[in-house]
């Protein structure tokens, strides 16, 4: 599950990517990271955030193999732009998209990373994006199956 999002200590603009990697129900991991690009629109920062989070997601299902229980990684996204953007083929609107990021396009369409929309609310990313009150910290925190 992925996220972006405006970083407090970083006023140039840059965003923060934030991601929870999920084995069935148990949290194997989940990062928030300074962005290293500079998007120029919010599909773009959220698709650049999608590929960090595959990459890694690859990276895990590459040590599973090893271990002889390989996971296909699958990917929640709450940003309908970026989806959209991962499912064509080039750049489209997007002409300041940096093309090495490109590769998520085929891994998307040769299904070795799945891609789905996850609503906002029920985003455990959500937590490492934005203040939520107390219950919402609750729901999310048992969705990532954190005990508070």
């Amino acid at each position: 599950m992925t996220r972006t999002g405006p970083d407090a200590e970083k006023p140039e603009g840059r965003l923060r990517e934030h991601a929870c990697f999920f084995h069935g129900d148990h949290l194997i991991k989940a990062y928030s990271k300074t962005q290293e690009n500079i998007a120029l629109s919010s599909a773009e920062a959220e698709y650049y955030s999608m590929v960090k989070a595959a990459s890694e997601a690859l990276g895990l299902k590459a040590m599973t193999m090893d271990y002889k229980k390989p996971l296909s990684p699958w990917m929640f996204v709450d940003a309908t732009a970026a989806i959209g953007v991962a499912q064509r083929v080039g750049l489209g609107k997007l002409r300041q998209l940096e093309t090495q990021s490109l590769w998520l396009q085929e891994a998307v369409r040769d299904k070795r990373v799945g891609l789905s929309k996850v609503h906002g609310p029920v985003n455990p990313a959500d937590l490492m994006t934005k203040h939520v009150d107390h219950g919402t910290q609750i729901r999310l925190l048992a969705l990532m199956g954190v005990e508070a």
